[in-house]
């Protein structure tokens, strides 16, 4: 036994590995609990394996441009020599998970950004009556909590005559 670890067993209200294999427990007959999952938000399968394998290609395409900005932003922050002698990992570290997370939030944004300004045709029907919308001058303003941080956008916003409806578009499936 290692060394600092005390021994817990059935004289102390636990099973023992013999009771839970036969199925008793000491603390009550009824059957053992299974000790519930996290949910992590992400969908399993096929489709998100999909989606990693993609997004770690793309990554492979950008990771020389990331090397390099990355080290244009060490200097930046501690100057041209690094980190003073003696800074500790941990506070590297959390600095560069702050500043991860705030290059991610801007991707993301970005990316959002520019997706909205791209409506293709298809996307522009109305979703009633399947007549073409028109792009309405005031966009909706859109925030998300991501795990990065929150990312804030302007969300195309169209309106269909015929209707008199006005509506954002979407994909054609929801959370694709």
């Amino acid at each position: 036994m290692a060394k600092g670890k005390r021994r817990v067993g059935p004289e102390e209200g636990h099973e023992s590995a013999a009771d839970r294999a036969a199925g008793v427990g000491t603390k009550s007959s009824g059957p053992l609990k299974r000790k519930r999952q996290h949910y992590t938000g992400r969908a399993k399968g096929s489709d998100e394996t999909r989606r990693l394998d993609d997004a770690r290609a793309k990554l492979a395409m950008v990771r020389g441009k990331i090397g390099q900005f990355a080290r244009e932003l060490m200097r930046e922050v501690y100057g041209e020599h690094g980190p003073e002698w003696g800074t500790r990992f941990r506070d590297i570290e959390i600095l560069g998970d702050v500043i991860g997370a705030e290059i991610a939030s801007r991707f993301t944004e970005g990316s959002v950004r520019e997706q909205t300004e791209s409506v293709p045709e298809k996307a522009r029907s109305c979703p009633c009556c399947g007549g073409h919308g028109e792009r309405r001058d005031e966009d909706e303003p859109r925030s998300l909590l991501t795990l990065t941080g929150v990312v804030s956008w302007n969300e195309a916003q169209f309106f269909c005559k015929p209707c008199r409806r006005s509506f954002f578009p979407s994909e054609p499936r929801f959370g694709d």
